[in-house]
């Protein structure tokens, strides 16, 4: 049986990191038009790699710097985008409501804006917590078991049913969904 495809793809992303200076853990995923999930990531960023300048929030733009790369390489930029965060900050900066001016993570917002700048076709929308619960869980996995790990997920190989996630996606985006 095949889903009905969209004429998008959707992004979901979280950070991980329990202060300042502390170790980073990022997860997101991606999921193509016919929402078959094709991209999947959760890593443990050890803070001397990031010159112990971590926080909860460059932790965010971590997680979505991983999203916005893998869209750059992969997927051409006439493609719309949407990309879904619990980060309200983020979010806010990403669709240019709120400016950055300093903090631990402004290289890191730097990083995405120049990522983001590629995809004229790109939104981003804030989701509450409840909702981005498996992102929030591949972030928070490696952290528990301090292990790095790497890895893409192909229609192939798994598929998963996001029907519900999709619904909610299309009621918070005034999109009819069908």
């Amino acid at each position: 049986m095949s889903q009905e495809k969209k004429d998008y793809f959707v992004a979901y992303f979280d950070g991980a990191c329990d202060g300042t200076g502390k170790d980073v853990g990022i997860g997101a995923f991606i999921l193509n038009p016919y929402r078959q999930q094709i991209f999947s990531v959760s890593k443990l960023i050890p803070a001397d790699k990031l010159n112990f300048q971590t926080s909860c929030n460059a932790a965010e733009y971590l997680a979505l710097i991983e999203v916005l790369g893998f869209f750059s390489q992969n997927i051409s930029p006439d493609n719309k985008i949407i990309i879904c965060g619990d980060s309200n900050l983020v979010i806010n900066q990403m669709n240019l409501h709120w400016k950055c001016k300093e903090g631990t993570y402004k290289q890191y917002y730097l990083e995405a804006m120049n990522l983001k700048n590629k995809f004229p076709l790109i939104d981003f929308k804030w989701i509450p917590r409840e909702l981005n619960t498996r992102a929030d869980e591949l972030s928070k996995k490696v952290k528990k078991t301090a292990k790095t790990t790497n890895y893409r997920i192909y229609p192939r190989n798994i598929r998963y049913s996001y029907s519900n996630l999709e619904r909610e996606l299309q009621t918070m985006i005034n999109l009819p969904y069908t």
